[in-house]
């Protein structure tokens, strides 16, 4: 212990005098002891006071960070400048540092800075034996003072040369920015790398070589264990040698350890459809973001909806009258709607169209115990609102009672083979036109003309079942040129034994013109067939009509025409004979007086109007 102390304990007086000897000089000291401190201790520590001769040169100790300090005394610093400063005794590996600045005053002089040092055992002790800087700081310890970049081995040197400028602090680095209370150009430094100068160390407080936090300044080689030269480490309590630390404090953790809300250790987690926390409500049934299952039958993309007749994807639809219909509602579309347009009134408003045209040339023709009923209807019942004919009986009570409904225009029935039949017209409604056409039943009848040479104007009262031209003209075919009707006619083809032409059949209402061969005359032609009622209608248009006359034999003409018609009728033209109407006179005038049953007449009109004979 005496040994430490006479080698570890020394004071070293470091003088500055200009080389030309014009100024006064001065001195600082610096030393260690075992009872001396490191910081500020009042009478320990001799602040500065600058020389009062001019001039001078001026040097000291720079303790910036005293400034506001107290010792254990309660003593306060309150300058940054020291002549004295002894420090603590120090291991090797620790490194001690004195910074000196000065100036000069009234003069430029060069400069030389010697020293001297001396064997001290306390601060207090005076009267000292100077000794040697071998002899008093051991091998273990450099003493280095640097000025500027240069620096001088005090154990080595004698004395140090420099410029009055360089006892300046320097204020701006190199970029030229200021140094707040400047950076001392001068400096010593003892310890075991006074020569190298210290390394920054930090604290390892988890052991992983990587330090942090306040760096302390040691001689390489000698800093204290959990000490390394690296602040790299993000987080000393937790041991990671890769520093690769997540924001849960797990090395090398990755976040692996955060919630999909980057909470560490949450429970937190991504749904089905990729959100966090979504518990899955962006799937409503049909995949995630898609809409909610549709529909009347709730899948998914369905666009089907309950038609009115509450079937889902059903086809039934309101029609036009408000009806469902179609689909599964066992309805028609419109079925209710009638041949007026009308909704639900079964044809009530436009039964008079309805019923605009009529039956006609009803017949009844008995025969081998039947009754063969017949007649004429000029329109197609499939493009016609009607949708039938009703044929009834007149009973003994003058009744009529229904035998039969059809689309033909023809029966046969056995339960009846005599009296009146009727024919009346219906709708799809059964709506009924209420005035019947009627016959009396007979069985047929048979008409002789006496046919001449040439033209014959003549007509048929009495039609068979077959009414064409090739069996009713069938006994004259040998003996006749052709046939002729208003705007038609026909011949007989002997090569195919038919008739060819544009008339094909015989009708009740028209007349005709039949052409017999020269040289032949007094030809007897009997035709039988069921007859015509009386009430024929012949639908005559303006001009000439050829037409055929069933009423009263030898019944005279102005009995014959009704006088409401007689205003429209021109004139009336039979075989080699003729009338015309005279207003003056309100009658017929001509060669025709009477009109004969089953010849035919040309009638002429002013115009279109329904027409018929008188029956007597």
């Amino acid at each position: 212990m005496i040994f430490i102390n006479i080698v570890l304990c020394w004071r070293i007086e470091l003088k500055i005098e200009d080389i030309e000897g014009v100024a006064a000089n001065d001195f600082v000291e610096l030393g260690v002891c075992q009872n001396c401190h490191d910081g500020f201790h009042y009478g320990e520590d001799l602040s500065n006071i600058p020389t009062g001769a001019t001039p001078y040169t001026d040097i000291k100790f720079f303790n910036f960070d005293w400034i506001g300090s107290t010792d254990e005394n309660g003593n306060e610093c309150n300058t940054p400048n020291f002549t004295i400063d002894f420090k603590s005794i120090h291991p090797p590996e620790d490194l001690l540092e004195w910074k000196i600045r000065g100036s000069t005053q009234g003069h430029t002089s060069p400069l030389r800075m010697t020293w001297k040092i001396y064997e001290m055992n306390y601060w207090e002790q005076e009267n000292l034996t100077e000794s040697s800087i071998s002899e008093q700081i051991s091998d273990d310890y450099d003493i280095f003072i640097y000025i500027g970049e240069d620096k001088y081995n005090l154990k080595e040197e004698t004395y140090i040369d420099l410029l009055h400028t360089d006892l300046n602090p320097i204020y701006e680095d190199e970029s030229g920015n200021l140094i707040p209370n400047g950076r001392d150009n001068i400096k010593i430094l003892i310890g075991g790398c006074a020569e190298t100068g210290t390394v920054l160390y930090f604290k390892d407080l988890d052991l992983d070589g990587l330090g942090s936090g306040e760096a302390y300044p040691f001689c390489p080689g000698s800093q204290p264990e959990n000490y390394v030269q690296n602040n790299i480490d993000i987080n000393d309590s937790i041991y990671c040698i890769s520093n690769n630390i997540d924001d849960c404090n797990i090395c090398n953790g990755l976040n692996l350890d955060k919630d999909c809300n980057g909470v560490c250790f949450g429970d937190s987690v991504i749904d089905q459809c990729g959100i966090c926390d979504g518990q899955n409500l962006n799937d409503l049934g049909c995949g995630c973001f898609n809409s909610a299952p549709s529909g009347c039958d709730n899948t998914c993309g369905s666009i089907l909806e309950l038609d009115c007749n509450s079937d889902c994807g059903g086809d039934a639809t309101l029609d036009n009258c408000n009806i469902c219909s179609g689909g599964n509602s066992g309805n028609i579309p419109n079925i209710t709607i009638d041949d007026c347009g009308d909704c639900g009134l079964q044809n009530q408003n436009c039964l008079n169209e309805i019923f605009a045209v009529l039956p006609y040339n009803i017949s009844a023709l008995i025969q081998n115990n039947s009754t063969f009923i017949s007649w004429n209807f000029d329109e197609i019942l499939e493009s016609s609102p009607v949708q039938g004919f009703s044929i009834y009986h007149l009973d003994e009570d003058e009744n009529l009672q229904l035998i039969q409904r059809t689309q033909n225009t023809y029966i046969e029935t056995n339960q009846f083979t005599e009296g009146v039949f009727c024919v009346s017209i219906y709708d799809r409604f059964n709506n009924e036109y209420e005035n019947s056409i009627c016959t009396i039943a007979s069985e047929y009848a048979e008409i002789t003309y006496n046919l001449h040479e040439g033209a014959n104007l003549i007509s048929f009262p009495y039609i068979p079942e077959d009414n064409s031209l090739n069996n009713i003209l069938e006994p004259i075919n040998d003996y006749l040129d052709g046939i002729i009707g208003e705007g038609s006619a026909a011949i007989y083809s002997s090569f195919s034994g038919q008739f060819v032409g544009s008339i094909n059949s015989i009708e009740h209402s028209k007349g005709y013109w039949l052409k017999m061969q020269s040289n032949i005359d007094n030809i007897v032609f009997n035709v039988s067939g069921f007859p015509i009622n009386n009430n024929l209608v012949y639908e005559l248009h303006s001009g000439f009509n050829l037409i055929s006359y069933i009423g009263e034999d030898n019944l005279n003409i102005n009995s014959a025409v009704d006088d409401e018609l007689k205003e429209y009728i021109v004139s009336i033209i039979g075989e080699g004979e003729a009338a015309i109407y005279n207003n003056t006179l309100s009658q017929f005038v001509g060669s025709l007086s009477k009109l004969k049953f089953g010849k035919g007449y040309w009638v002429k009109t002013t115009s279109d109007i329904s027409f018929y004979w008188n029956p007597y």
